[in-house]
Formats: structure tokens, sequence, C-alpha cells
């Protein structure tokens, strides 16, 4: 290989490496900022609905295979179901949990993941941004519960980024805004 040639394949690496290490950078940032209070706060009666009730109903469910259960439930039908059931996702991956408390601090692993994914997309799409969610302190409060504001966060600035990379036309970017916005609205 000329050196001409190979300075250039070095300098293309550098720059997908200095595009991917900021997302990442971010995404690390964002979690290493909310693992502490995920710890550390006091469960709140919504997070106990929505992991420790909600969330292990439907995770039983899974395990049983009952899916239609899930879609009839009448329990919480006032939120959101979305989000409870990646709260279930995690808790049926995890295995029953020893009581409410290993419930709560499971589904607020996921809205932690969630937070840092949002980190991550958002350095992609604008660095100081990522910055200041990052630390914006209700940000990092309503994350690192078991909220439904994490992971709807997360579809939302997924529609978002699919828009603006879809450059307005109809594509498949264009359908996949569509479907993370229904996804943050569900």
């Amino acid at each position: 290989m000329r050196p001409a040639a190979a300075s250039g394949l070095l300098a293309g690496v550098r720059r997908v490496a200095n595009v991917a290490a900021f997302p990442l950078l971010a995404a690390l940032f964002c979690v290493a900022l909310r693992v502490v209070p995920m710890h550390t706060l006091f469960a709140d009666n919504d997070e106990a609905i929505y992991s420790a009730g909600v969330g292990f109903l439907y995770s039983e469910y899974l395990r049983r295979g009952e899916l239609r259960k899930i879609v009839s439930s009448r329990d919480n039908y006032e939120h959101p179901p979305l989000v409870k059931l990646l709260y279930a996702g995690a808790l049926w991956a995890a295995g029953p949990p020893a009581g409410p408390e290993e419930a709560v601090r499971i589904s607020r692993a996921v809205s932690v993941a969630s937070a840092g994914a949002t980190g991550a997309l958002l350095a992609a799409l604008s660095p100081l941004s990522a910055v200041f969610f990052g630390l914006h302190s209700r940000q990092i409060f309503y994350s690192s519960k078991a909220y439904l504001d994490g992971p709807s966060s997360l579809f939302a600035l997924a529609a978002l980024a699919c828009f603006l990379w879809a450059q307005q036309r109809w594509n498949r970017r264009m359908v996949l805004s569509a479907f993370f916005l229904g996804a943050a609205m569900a």
C-alpha cells in the first residue's frame, strides 16, 4: 500500500473513531450520573406500580406464554403500556425477582440504560445538548427511577433523529420516525 493511501485510510479510521467516541462517552457520562441515585432514591408509589405491580404481572404472563392476558389486563390501564412492557421484559429476562425491591431495581436499570442511549443519540445530533441532558437534575431524577419518562424520552428523540436524517423525504428513515413517535406515546 502506498504511504498516501495508508495515511488516508488512517485518517478515515480516526474520523470514524472520533464520531463514535463522543456518543459512547456521552452514554457512559449519563449512566454514571444516574447509578448512585438509582440505588439510593426511595421507591415511589408509581414505580412500585409500574415494576413490582404491573411489570411483574406482565412478566408472569410472558413466562407462561399468556400474551392475550397482557392485552386484556385492566391493571394500570391509564398509563401507556410500552414502557411497562419493557420493564416486564427485563423482569422476565432476569427471572422471578426476590421481592418488590428487586423488581424496582431491575426496572430502574432499564430506565438508566435508556438514559444512556438517549445521551448517545443526542451526542450524535448535538454534543452540547448531550452534556446538558446528562447534567440536568430533573432528567437525572426521572431517568434514575422506574418511571415512564426515561424510555419515552429515548423513543421521542429517536423519532426526531430519524425525521432529521430522512431529510424530509418519504423513505425508510421517515417510517422509522413515525414508528418511534408512536412508541414514545404508547
